[in-house]
C-alpha cells in the first residue's frame, strides 16, 4: 500500500460555481485548502477559468485537464462544461464525482 505522500491527487474546479473565475467563498476553494493541510502528496488543480491559483494553494500545481486525470484521486468539486465530456474510463484512479457529471 502506498503512503499519504505518494498519493496523487487532483481537484478539479476550485470556483465558487460553474463556468466562472470567481473563488471568492467558494467551498471547493475551501476543500482545496483543507486537502492541501492534511495531504502530504502531490495535489494538483483543474481550473480552466483562472490563470494563476491564490496563494493559499501554493503548493498544488495548476494544470490540465489530461494531466489531472492521470492522478491517483480524481476529484471533481465544480461542473465545469470543460469537464462534462469526460469519462469515467478516462480517470486512471479513484474517481470522487461530487457533481454527478460522470
Amino acid at each position: 500500500m502506498s503512503s499519504n505522500s505518494e498519493v496523487s491527487v487532483s481537484l478539479f474546479g476550485v470556483s465558487f460555481k460553474a463556468d466562472i473565475d470567481d473563488l471568492r467563498e467558494s467551498p471547493a476553494l475551501s476543500i482545496a485548502e483543507k486537502l492541501l493541510a492534511l495531504h502530504e502528496g502531490a495535489v494538483s488543480v483543474v481550473e480552466p477559468n483562472v490563470v494563476a491559483l491564490p496563494q493559499s494553494l501554493a503548493r498544488a500545481e495548476l494544470c490540465s485537464v489530461e494531466v489531472g486525470l492521470a492522478a491517483d484521486v480524481v476529484v471533481i468539486l465544480v461542473d465545469h462544461k470543460e469537464f462534462r465530456g469526460i469519462k469515467r474510463a478516462d480517470v486512471a484512479g479513484e474517481l470522487v464525482d461530487t457533481k454527478g457529471i460522470l
